[in-house]
């Protein structure tokens, strides 16, 4: 009613105050709803489970497999182990991203 009044007219200051009010309020209760629904879906989730579990942990151990470096070649020779390879990553990249001593106009 406070909408379609401030379409025709200007509102008085206690009504402008109402309408911020109720707008808060009905802005908190969808908020609320919103988080009684997730909450619920998780209450759901748990319940009954997931039928894709063992699918879904397959498909994610098998993504980190193929993400994983294992051996790296440098100017020709295979580099592999944890250290070696962040060691080899390390000195390509400073290599690479050092401050040169050019003067600049």
């Amino acid at each position: 009613m406070l909408d379609s009044k401030a379409d025709g007219t200007t509102l008085i200051e206690e009504e402008e105050e109402e309408l911020h009010d109720l707008s808060v309020n009905m802005h908190s209760l969808v908020r609320a709803q919103n988080s009684i629904n997730w909450q619920m879906s998780r209450m759901n989730w748990l319940k009954e489970g997931d039928a894709n579990s063992k699918l879904f942990h397959g498909y994610m151990s098998s993504m980190r497999r193929h993400n994983a470096i294992n051996v790296v070649s440098v100017d020709g020779v295979s580099v592999d182990g944890v250290q070696n390879i962040r060691a080899a990553v390390y000195q390509h990249f400073s290599s690479h991203f050092k401050s040169g001593r050019e003067e600049r106009p």
